[in-house]
Protein backbone atom coordinates (compact mmCIF):
# COMPACT_ATOMS: atom_id res chain seq x y z
CA UNK A 1 0.00 0.00 0.00
CA UNK A 2 3.07 2.24 0.95
CA UNK A 3 4.92 1.66 -2.40
CA UNK A 4 1.50 2.49 -4.16
CA UNK A 5 0.76 6.10 -2.79
CA UNK A 6 4.68 6.93 -2.77
CA UNK A 7 4.28 5.70 -6.83
CA UNK A 8 1.41 8.23 -6.96
CA UNK A 9 2.69 10.99 -5.20
CA UNK A 10 5.74 11.00 -7.45
CA UNK A 11 3.44 10.86 -10.69
CA UNK A 12 1.31 13.70 -9.36
CA UNK A 13 4.57 15.76 -8.21
CA UNK A 14 6.17 14.67 -12.18
CA UNK A 15 3.19 16.16 -13.22
CA UNK A 16 3.43 19.19 -11.30
CA UNK A 17 7.04 19.89 -12.70
CA UNK A 18 5.99 19.54 -16.41
CA UNK A 19 2.88 21.98 -16.07
CA UNK A 20 5.95 23.79 -14.06
CA UNK A 21 7.73 24.73 -17.53
CA UNK A 22 4.50 26.70 -19.35
CA UNK A 23 2.56 27.54 -15.99
CA UNK A 24 3.86 30.97 -15.54
CA UNK A 25 2.27 32.03 -19.12
CA UNK A 26 -0.56 30.11 -18.82
CA UNK A 27 -1.70 31.08 -15.93
CA UNK A 28 -1.05 35.20 -16.83
CA UNK A 29 -2.76 34.67 -20.18
CA UNK A 30 -5.44 32.05 -19.34
CA UNK A 31 -4.65 29.20 -21.87
CA UNK A 32 -3.00 25.69 -21.42
CA UNK A 33 -1.78 23.32 -23.78
CA UNK A 34 -3.87 20.79 -21.96
CA UNK A 35 -6.95 21.60 -20.41
CA UNK A 36 -8.60 19.16 -17.94
CA UNK A 37 -12.48 20.05 -18.11
CA UNK A 38 -15.01 20.86 -20.47
CA UNK A 39 -17.95 22.86 -18.96
CA UNK A 40 -20.98 22.86 -21.16
CA UNK A 41 -19.29 22.11 -24.07
CA UNK A 42 -16.30 25.02 -23.47
CA UNK A 43 -12.93 24.51 -22.82
CA UNK A 44 -12.36 25.75 -18.98
CA UNK A 45 -9.51 28.64 -18.71
CA UNK A 46 -6.94 28.28 -16.91
CA UNK A 47 -6.57 30.24 -13.54
CA UNK A 48 -4.52 33.37 -13.88
CA UNK A 49 -3.21 32.71 -10.23
CA UNK A 50 -0.75 29.55 -10.29
CA UNK A 51 -1.32 27.93 -7.58
CA UNK A 52 1.48 28.18 -4.38
CA UNK A 53 -0.50 28.47 -1.46
CA UNK A 54 0.96 27.45 1.52
CA UNK A 55 -2.08 26.99 3.83
CA UNK A 56 -4.13 24.19 4.02
CA UNK A 57 -7.23 26.07 3.93
CA UNK A 58 -7.06 28.33 1.05
CA UNK A 59 -7.64 27.25 -2.05
CA UNK A 60 -6.49 28.16 -5.63
CA UNK A 61 -7.92 26.68 -8.80
CA UNK A 62 -6.01 24.96 -11.41
CA UNK A 63 -9.12 26.54 -13.56
CA UNK A 64 -12.14 28.68 -13.98
CA UNK A 65 -15.10 28.45 -15.97
CA UNK A 66 -15.39 30.05 -18.90
CA UNK A 67 -19.15 31.52 -17.94
CA UNK A 68 -21.29 31.81 -14.70
CA UNK A 69 -24.52 30.28 -14.40
CA UNK A 70 -27.51 30.58 -12.57
CA UNK A 71 -28.64 29.22 -9.66
CA UNK A 72 -30.23 25.86 -10.07
CA UNK A 73 -29.19 25.88 -13.97
CA UNK A 74 -28.17 22.05 -14.93
CA UNK A 75 -24.16 22.49 -15.56
CA UNK A 76 -22.38 19.75 -17.71
CA UNK A 77 -19.11 19.02 -16.71
CA UNK A 78 -16.18 16.14 -18.57
CA UNK A 79 -12.64 15.67 -18.26
CA UNK A 80 -11.26 15.93 -21.32
CA UNK A 81 -10.65 12.93 -23.05
CA UNK A 82 -7.30 14.00 -24.68
CA UNK A 83 -6.34 14.77 -21.16
CA UNK A 84 -6.64 11.20 -19.50
CA UNK A 85 -5.33 9.62 -22.65
CA UNK A 86 -1.33 10.97 -21.06
CA UNK A 87 -3.17 10.54 -17.73
CA UNK A 88 -1.37 8.55 -14.90
CA UNK A 89 -4.88 5.91 -14.62
CA UNK A 90 -4.16 5.26 -18.00
CA UNK A 91 -0.78 5.15 -19.06
CA UNK A 92 0.13 3.63 -15.05
CA UNK A 93 -3.40 1.12 -14.69
CA UNK A 94 -0.67 -1.90 -13.67
CA UNK A 95 0.03 0.16 -10.40
CA UNK A 96 -3.19 1.04 -9.26
CA UNK A 97 -6.06 -1.01 -12.28
CA UNK A 98 -8.63 0.56 -9.37
CA UNK A 99 -8.51 4.15 -9.24
CA UNK A 100 -11.20 6.46 -10.01
CA UNK A 101 -12.13 9.77 -9.88
CA UNK A 102 -14.17 11.38 -7.36
CA UNK A 103 -15.78 14.84 -7.77
CA UNK A 104 -16.62 17.05 -4.82
CA UNK A 105 -18.70 19.57 -5.69
CA UNK A 106 -18.19 22.68 -3.42
CA UNK A 107 -21.97 22.13 -2.05
CA UNK A 108 -21.83 18.89 -0.06
CA UNK A 109 -22.45 16.73 -2.59
CA UNK A 110 -20.17 14.47 -4.42
CA UNK A 111 -20.03 11.96 -7.87
CA UNK A 112 -17.45 10.07 -9.62
CA UNK A 113 -16.95 9.51 -13.09
CA UNK A 114 -15.68 11.52 -15.92
CA UNK A 115 -18.43 13.38 -16.59
CA UNK A 116 -21.58 14.55 -14.80
CA UNK A 117 -24.08 16.92 -14.60
CA UNK A 118 -24.96 19.19 -11.58
CA UNK A 119 -27.11 21.88 -10.58
CA UNK A 120 -26.17 24.12 -7.75
CA UNK A 121 -29.33 25.24 -5.04
CA UNK A 122 -27.40 28.40 -3.67
CA UNK A 123 -25.50 31.63 -5.51
CA UNK A 124 -22.01 31.34 -4.39
CA UNK A 125 -18.32 30.85 -5.54
CA UNK A 126 -17.87 27.23 -5.79
CA UNK A 127 -14.94 25.20 -5.89
CA UNK A 128 -15.44 22.09 -7.99
CA UNK A 129 -12.53 19.70 -6.81
CA UNK A 130 -11.40 16.10 -8.83
CA UNK A 131 -9.81 13.49 -6.51
CA UNK A 132 -8.27 10.37 -7.36
CA UNK A 133 -9.01 7.14 -4.74
CA UNK A 134 -7.60 3.66 -4.31
CA UNK A 135 -7.81 0.89 -2.57
CA UNK A 136 -4.08 1.04 -2.49
CA UNK A 137 -3.51 4.00 -0.19
CA UNK A 138 -5.20 5.47 2.56
CA UNK A 139 -6.30 8.93 1.39
CA UNK A 140 -7.56 10.49 -2.09
CA UNK A 141 -5.31 12.76 -3.50
CA UNK A 142 -6.39 16.12 -5.11
CA UNK A 143 -6.00 16.29 -8.46
CA UNK A 144 -7.52 19.41 -9.83
CA UNK A 145 -10.13 22.11 -9.07
CA UNK A 146 -12.12 24.46 -11.02
CA UNK A 147 -13.94 27.43 -9.78
CA UNK A 148 -17.70 28.14 -10.91
CA UNK A 149 -19.63 31.21 -10.11
CA UNK A 150 -23.37 30.53 -9.62
CA UNK A 151 -24.94 33.85 -9.78
CA UNK A 152 -29.07 34.36 -7.62
CA UNK A 153 -29.65 36.32 -11.34
CA UNK A 154 -28.06 37.52 -14.47
CA UNK A 155 -27.59 41.23 -13.55
CA UNK A 156 -25.56 40.34 -10.31
CA UNK A 157 -21.76 41.99 -10.65
CA UNK A 158 -19.15 40.17 -8.93
CA UNK A 159 -16.28 41.55 -6.74
CA UNK A 160 -13.10 42.53 -7.86
CA UNK A 161 -9.61 42.22 -5.94
CA UNK A 162 -7.18 45.38 -6.30
CA UNK A 163 -3.98 44.91 -4.77
CA UNK A 164 -2.55 48.37 -4.39
CA UNK A 165 1.22 48.24 -3.31
CA UNK A 166 3.05 51.50 -1.84
CA UNK A 167 0.30 53.74 -3.02
CA UNK A 168 0.75 52.00 -7.02
CA UNK A 169 -2.69 50.72 -7.66
CA UNK A 170 -2.08 47.09 -9.78
CA UNK A 171 -4.05 47.16 -13.21
CA UNK A 172 -6.14 44.30 -13.78
CA UNK A 173 -4.79 41.85 -15.87
CA UNK A 174 -0.73 43.16 -15.17
CA UNK A 175 1.56 40.67 -16.53
CA UNK A 176 4.57 42.60 -15.55
CA UNK A 177 6.49 42.61 -12.34
CA UNK A 178 7.52 45.47 -9.97
CA UNK A 179 10.78 45.78 -8.78
CA UNK A 180 11.16 47.21 -4.77
CA UNK A 181 13.22 46.89 -2.36
CA UNK A 182 13.20 44.37 0.33
CA UNK A 183 14.87 46.50 2.70
CA UNK A 184 12.01 48.10 4.53
CA UNK A 185 8.62 47.30 5.20
CA UNK A 186 5.92 47.03 1.96
CA UNK A 187 2.38 48.59 2.28
CA UNK A 188 -0.07 46.88 0.97
CA UNK A 189 -4.16 47.69 0.39
CA UNK A 190 -7.05 45.94 -0.78
CA UNK A 191 -9.41 48.63 0.12
CA UNK A 192 -9.00 49.67 -3.62
CA UNK A 193 -10.90 46.29 -4.70
CA UNK A 194 -14.16 47.22 -6.59
CA UNK A 195 -17.41 45.75 -4.36
CA UNK A 196 -19.65 44.41 -7.26
CA UNK A 197 -23.30 43.99 -6.92
CA UNK A 198 -22.69 43.08 -2.54
CA UNK A 199 -20.36 44.69 0.04
CA UNK A 200 -17.09 43.33 0.15
CA UNK A 201 -17.00 41.60 3.59
CA UNK A 202 -13.51 40.10 4.40
CA UNK A 203 -10.01 40.49 2.62
CA UNK A 204 -7.63 37.78 2.98
CA UNK A 205 -3.50 37.92 2.03
CA UNK A 206 -1.38 34.71 1.20
CA UNK A 207 1.68 36.91 0.98
CA UNK A 208 3.89 33.46 -0.44
CA UNK A 209 6.26 33.62 2.40
CA UNK A 210 4.29 31.57 4.98
CA UNK A 211 2.44 34.18 6.42
CA UNK A 212 -1.13 35.27 5.90
CA UNK A 213 -3.57 38.35 7.21
CA UNK A 214 -6.83 39.63 7.01
CA UNK A 215 -6.23 42.85 7.23
CA UNK A 216 -7.66 45.31 4.24
CA UNK A 217 -4.19 47.41 4.52
CA UNK A 218 -1.12 46.13 5.97
CA UNK A 219 2.68 46.64 6.01
CA UNK A 220 5.05 43.66 5.53
CA UNK A 221 8.98 43.06 6.12
CA UNK A 222 10.02 40.16 3.25
CA UNK A 223 13.43 38.44 3.81
CA UNK A 224 15.82 40.82 2.78
CA UNK A 225 18.00 38.15 0.98
CA UNK A 226 14.29 36.64 -1.02
CA UNK A 227 14.69 37.26 -4.47
CA UNK A 228 11.27 37.81 -5.32
CA UNK A 229 7.47 37.78 -3.30
CA UNK A 230 4.23 36.91 -4.93
CA UNK A 231 1.64 38.37 -2.17
CA UNK A 232 -2.10 36.93 -3.57
CA UNK A 233 -5.31 39.09 -2.52
CA UNK A 234 -8.90 37.00 -1.79
CA UNK A 235 -11.85 39.56 -1.65
CA UNK A 236 -15.09 37.75 -0.60
CA UNK A 237 -18.46 39.68 -0.78
CA UNK A 238 -21.57 38.91 1.58
CA UNK A 239 -23.63 36.74 -0.91
CA UNK A 240 -20.30 34.43 -1.01
CA UNK A 241 -18.63 35.48 -4.30
CA UNK A 242 -14.62 35.84 -4.42
CA UNK A 243 -12.17 37.32 -6.27
CA UNK A 244 -8.17 37.06 -6.47
CA UNK A 245 -5.81 39.29 -7.63
CA UNK A 246 -1.89 38.97 -7.31
CA UNK A 247 1.21 40.72 -8.87
CA UNK A 248 5.30 39.37 -8.35
CA UNK A 249 7.47 41.87 -6.79
CA UNK A 250 11.62 41.20 -7.71
CA UNK A 251 13.41 42.58 -4.61
CA UNK A 252 15.24 45.20 -6.00
CA UNK A 253 18.64 44.78 -4.16
CA UNK A 254 19.09 41.11 -5.23
CA UNK A 255 17.99 41.64 -8.42
CA UNK A 256 20.60 44.67 -8.92
CA UNK A 257 23.53 42.57 -6.84
CA UNK A 258 22.24 39.37 -9.39
CA UNK A 259 23.20 41.63 -12.31
CA UNK A 260 26.62 42.68 -10.67
CA UNK A 261 27.52 38.96 -10.33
Amino acid sequence: MKKAFARLIFIVLLAGLAESAYSQEAHRHGVDKEVFFKINGQQALVYPIARQSSSANFILPDYKSPRNFLVNQVIDIEIEPSVLETDFIKTHDSTIPDARFVWRFGDGRRSSGTRNKHRYARAGSYFLSVYIESKQFDAPILFKTLLIHILPNRAYKLPRAVITINNQSIPEHFHDTLKISFAGPIHLEGTGSIPGSSKITSYYWELSDRSSSRDPKLRHSYNRSSYNATPILRVTDSRGFISDASVEIINQVTDGDKRKN
